[in-house]
Parts: C-alpha cells; sequence; structure tokens
C-alpha cells in the first residue's frame, strides 16, 4: 500500500464523489463543497484512505485505532451526511 500525502484542501471531484459513494445522479458543485468542507480533517483522511482501496482495519492502525469498528462507523455516519445532499 502507498503512503500518499493527503491534500485535505482537495475537494474531490463529483466523479469521485459519486463512485465512492455509489451514486448515480448528478451533484450539484455547490453542496458538493459544502459536504466536503462540512468534515473534518480525520473524516477527510478516512475518505481519502478508503478511497485509495485501504480495508478499515488498515486505516484503523494507520490512525492508531485498536479495532476497525470505530472507522466503519464514522465512515457511515459521513455516507449518511452525503446522501442528505
Amino acid at each position: 500500500m502507498k503512503d500518499t500525502l493527503l491534500d485535505l484542501d482537495h475537494i474531490p471531484t463529483m466523479e469521485e464523489l459519486r463512485a465512492y459513494f455509489r451514486r448515480d445522479e448528478s451533484l450539484d458543485p455547490e453542496k458538493s463543497n459544502q459536504f466536503w468542507n462540512s468534515l473534518s480533517d480525520e473524516d477527510k483522511q478516512l475518505f481519502f484512505y478508503s478511497m485509495e482501496g485501504m480495508t478499515r482495519q488498515q486505516i484503523a492502525d494507520k490512525l492508531g485505532y485498536k479495532t476497525h469498528s470505530a472507522i466503519t462507523k464514522r465512515l457511515t455516519t459521513t455516507r449518511a451526511e452525503f446522501y442528505k445532499v
């Protein structure tokens, strides 16, 4: 697994967000930006690591969590917030 430096100010493209959240309909760029800017830096890290294909346990290990369950809960919450957009 490559270790990349995350650019937390980079707002993912609509295609990246749609692909990650498996959402087909078009997204309003303003709402997408609002959603991204509402995330904490740690949530952005979780998002990027997950997009890179890391498992929940790999993300937990990288960020110092004991188990993957906290990562799963945070990603689930982030996904729910996205669907409110």
